[in-house]
């Protein structure tokens, strides 16, 4: 799609994904003519093979250590670390939004340790936690919360 826009002739595209698809744009954002990226609830513990409807817990096989859950799976975080810090390298600016204490955002700060209050920036990657977003966004009175971070990146962008 973000091709065939800009053989049309559209100068600035920018992929809005939610959760699911905000996954799917960032695996694929980084070798397509795209000017900025919004996702919203990215899971970015979730790997190909995953049950699609998995959660955390759910993706990732906790075990316990020295009375403290952790992941069992080593693997796993340092491919979300990787996989990470190439988003924080793109060349266009990159927006994560989190419902407050989403699974997502527990992710970063708890197992990747990322220092994350409110709104964070990293070279080309903000990450932002919202106090009423929901995940899915079916609380349709709070969704100009996220019709407001869009707007926020095209301003960004067209400046």
């Amino acid at each position: 799609i973000a091709k065939a826009l800009t053989e049309r002739g559209d100068n600035k595209i920018i992929f809005v994904g939610l959760c699911a698809s905000a996954w799917v744009s960032l695996r694929d954002c980084q070798n397509l003519p795209i000017d900025g990226l919004i996702a919203f609830n990215p899971q970015l513990y979730w790997q190909t093979g995953d049950p699609v409807w998995a959660t955390m817990p759910e993706s990732i096989a906790w075990c316990w250590q020295d009375d403290q859950k952790v992941w069992a799976d080593p693997s796993r975080k340092s491919a979300a670390q990787r996989w990470l810090e190439k988003i924080q390298k793109s060349r266009f600016p990159i927006d994560f939004w989190f419902e407050k204490d989403d699974m997502g955002i527990r992710y970063l700060r708890e197992q990747l340790g990322m220092t994350i209050s409110g709104k964070t920036s990293f070279a080309s990657l903000t990450i932002n936690e919202l106090e009423k977003l929901d995940h899915a966004m079916h609380r349709q009175w709070h969704r100009s919360e996220a019709l407001n971070a869009i707007k926020s990146l095209l301003e960004r962008i067209e400046n």
